[in-house]
């Protein structure tokens, strides 16, 4: 199901959910995308410990076990629409459509196209993510609970 979200530069945004996925799109084709992974706190706790080398395992402990976990593994924005304040507006309406269905949220904020790190923490900051552990070289993990 297509639907859409806003009207961007004369290009009107529309997004996709396909599995773990929300793609953005415009009259172009895709935009950008968020992709994630829903989980309770002995799986999470699993997959930061296989792929981050000095996890912190307190961390899970901000979590209800009793309710599942959105682990945020990806948000991008192909290199031909950078620039044009997308990545906040992906990341603002993902987090609408994810937070209308879920409470908690993990990711590792690490950027692989030479963005700075600490300007992708700040943008996450913005949206309510808390900063819980700079490893040295997986990323900062942070976690935002959403209160409905």
């Amino acid at each position: 199901m297509i639907k859409s979200f806003e009207q961007f530069k004369n290009n009107y945004i529309t997004y996709e959910i396909e599995n773990n996925n929300i793609v953005f799109k415009n009259n172009e084709g895709d935009v950008g995308q968020m992709t994630y992974n829903v989980a309770y706190v002995d799986d999470i706790l699993s997959e930061y410990n296989d792929s981050v080398e000095d996890f912190d395992e307190s961390i899970v402990k901000k979590f209800n076990y009793n309710k599942p976990i959105v682990n945020i593994e990806d948000v991008w924005v192909y290199k031909e629409f950078r620039g044009q304040n997308l990545f906040r507006n992906i990341l603002d309406k993902g987090l609408k459509i994810l937070t209308a269905k879920y409470e908690q949220f993990i990711l590792r904020a690490c950027s692989d196209n030479g963005f700075p790190e600490d300007k992708l923490v700040d943008i996450y900051r913005d949206f309510g993510f808390v900063t819980c552990q700079e490893t040295e070289y997986d990323g900062t993990i942070m976690v935002l609970i959403y209160k409905k």
